[in-house]
């Protein structure tokens, strides 16, 4: 990776910065309808994810957003990954970085297992996570569904704050039920148990 991009915790305030890496990204929508492709859906989606306890950025030498990584919680220990790459980022080892720095915050947050649902036709984002520690646990003919384990770092048993429990029941029994990075549950109206907003 290029030793000029930085690799940093965000929050909502960088929230304008993260809107303006997704407003240039292309293609909208490519990763299973992932960054929304209208504006206001971008923002209500940043919004949600920069509510998670693990959201980390790559920043270039200009400050600039290149590329986003975030955990959102699905239930204790546990949580789904996002992750994305300006397009002129791309290939020069920003996602593998933003993935690590995601992987040691979310462990040192106390998280055991990360996953992650991957299109199955990305060879570049299986690629990744699995170069990462990413094992597939499930794939069926669009989706493919990776997870790993994380250790239990020293950190760990330091830190006073667990992650906040966003449990939706077993994760096996309905994946796009539990999902709250996906987009059918930005814009159906209704968090991701099925409860209207």
């Amino acid at each position: 990776m290029n030793s000029d991009i930085q690799i940093r915790g965000i929050g909502p305030p960088q929230r304008d910065l993260l809107i303006a890496m997704y407003d240039r990204f292309d293609p909208l929508g490519a990763a299973l309808g992932l960054p929304p492709c209208t504006a206001e859906g971008r923002c209500e989606w940043i919004g949600s994810a920069l509510r998670q306890k693990v959201n980390v950025a790559a920043f270039s030498p200009a400050g600039e957003v290149v590329g986003h990584c975030f955990l959102a919680a699905d239930k204790p220990a546990s949580a789904e990954m996002a992750v994305f790459v300006h397009q002129e980022s791309r290939r020069i080892g920003v996602g593998t970085a933003l993935v690590k720095a995601a992987l040691d915050w979310g462990g040192a947050a106390g998280l055991r297992r990360v996953w992650s649902m991957t299109s199955s036709d990305n060879r570049v984002a299986l690629r990744l996570q699995k170069n990462c520690g990413f094992r597939v646990t499930n794939s069926v003919s669009l989706e493919t569904e990776l997870e790993i384990d994380l250790p239990v770092p020293s950190a760990a048993r330091e830190m006073p704050q667990p992650l906040r429990d966003l449990s939706f029941g077993g994760h096996r029994e309905n994946v796009a039920r539990l999902c709250r990075i996906h987009p059918w549950n930005f814009f159906s109206g209704q968090d991701g148990v099925g409860n209207q907003r």
